[in-house]
């Protein structure tokens, strides 16, 4: 997880909204671990009714290639990019692999920061953004070979450009700029970078850049830029009180139009709302809302009522919402590593159920375009891989064959472009 880089009472507020998937496990040995073989007896898909018993999945090793083989893919449509951990040296690396074929593309050049949610595809799946090691946002994909740095942030600003996300068009990127703590360091704000010039804009600012002991502070990030592309939804955080005495954090998600403007604070002003991510007709908006008792909620909201409903309720944390394709299932993950648990459940709160049974933690949930089929992180013991579940058939298959860790897998897909009327465009 990312350093929380906030001074005083706050740190841990902004820690909490961060990505709760954890990042560290590697692969032990130099032979493939025991648990990649053709015959895996712990990736049973979990019935309806619940996790079911551990069954044996023939061939789950699929995706077979030689370890090593880097080919550069004809389209990037439809690819699952992931960061591939390297054993040797702890570096993250972004790797892009055709599932079908196997092929895959390790792009140079770049480490990565270590967040799943510091990658975004564009809505034509053909581009990657992401946030290097140094902080800044990236782009790769068709017409980006080799990737390029489109944010110029250096040490001395002491921030990192993260969470991007694509305007429908493909010409602008919002991200969160994550402030750190020295006197230099750029304001918590939302920023948006115009792909074609470079310029950068100042969505949300915070109002006061200097954070001391003992003043209230507001930060702004998790932004999720609306399918017809004419708003952003994102995060702002805040402390309520002044130190010395009681300070609560409070963090609410807003919607404020591309070209700036007046915000609107959608949620309920106490606790922590927070990952906002648009339904794919932009009608709803769903998130997580964290209690002080440790439980997270599911909600979701429609925007233009603001009936807001909580689909689900755990005893932990509630972590990586996405909607599938169609809007009809939303995926999520439950609790923190070594025991979380990717599950699925449709808007109405019905159908919920775990994608897989047995003892394997999974995490990092994406849809592939379909929509009958999620990619996610699995661990056990120590050792991390990409797998695809079948939601349909019941099958699943290993990505990868690397005896490094393979994790935080997202999956290119095409998301058609809704216009202002809330209806897809006509086939």
């Amino acid at each position: 997880m990312r350093r929380p880089r906030v001074v005083g009472t706050a740190a841990w507020m902004l820690a909490g909204l961060t990505y709760a998937g954890s990042l560290s496990c590697h692969k032990s040995g130099v032979a493939e671990p025991s648990w990649w073989t053709s015959q895996e007896t712990v990736l049973a898909p979990a019935s309806a009714h619940g996790p079911s018993p551990a069954q044996t999945v023939a061939g789950s090793t699929g995706g077979a290639r030689d370890v090593g083989e880097s080919v550069f893919l004809a389209t990037w449509v439809g690819a699952l990019a992931f960061l591939r951990s390297e054993r040797t040296s702890g570096q993250l690396r972004l790797v892009v692999v055709d599932p079908a074929s196997g092929h895959e593309t390790q792009v140079p050049g770049v480490m990565c920061s270590g967040e799943a949610s510091d990658m975004e595809w564009s809505y034509d799946g053909s581009r990657l953004a992401f946030t290097g090691a140094d902080g800044n946002l990236w782009v790769v994909g068709e017409g980006e070979w080799p990737p390029r740095r489109v944010t110029g942030f250096t040490a001395w600003d002491s921030c990192e450009a993260v969470r991007p996300s694509w305007s429908p068009d493909g010409s602008e990127i919002a991200f969160q700029v994550d402030g750190g703590e020295r006197e230099t360091a750029l304001p918590s704000s939302v920023r948006i970078v115009d792909l074609r010039t470079g310029d950068i804009q100042i969505a949300v600012s915070t109002p006061d850049p200097e954070r001391y002991i003992g003043e209230p502070f507001v930060e702004y990030g998790h932004p999720a830029v609306s399918p017809d592309g004419s708003r952003i939804a994102f995060v702002t955080s805040r402390q309520r009180g002044r130190l010395p005495g009681p300070v609560a954090a409070v963090a609410d998600v807003c919607l404020v139009g591309r070209n700036g403007g007046r915000i609107e604070v959608l949620t309920g002003g106490t606790g922590i709302y927070a990952e906002p991510t648009w339904a794919p007709d932009g009608a709803k908006l769903a998130y997580r809302q964290d209690h002080e008792n440790g439980e997270s909620g599911l909600c979701t909201m429609e925007v233009s009522s603001r009936h807001a409903s909580e689909l689900y309720r755990a005893a932990g944390p509630i972590r990586g919402i996405c909607w599938s394709p169609d809007g009809d299932m939303l995926a999520f993950q439950v609790g923190e590593d070594p025991s979380s648990r990717v599950w699925v459940v449709r808007p109405d709160g019905s159908g919920r159920r775990p994608i897989l049974g047995g003892a394997m933690a999974s995490t990092h949930p994406t849809w592939d375009e379909s929509g009958g089929k999620l990619a996610v992180s699995v661990e056990r013991d120590g050792e991390c891989a990409v797998a695809v579940v079948d939601l349909h058939q019941g099958s699943v298959e290993l990505v990868g064959q690397s005896p490094d860790s393979e994790l935080a897998p997202t999956w290119s897909r095409r998301r058609g472009v809704v216009r202002n009327e809330g209806k897809p465009p006509a086939p």
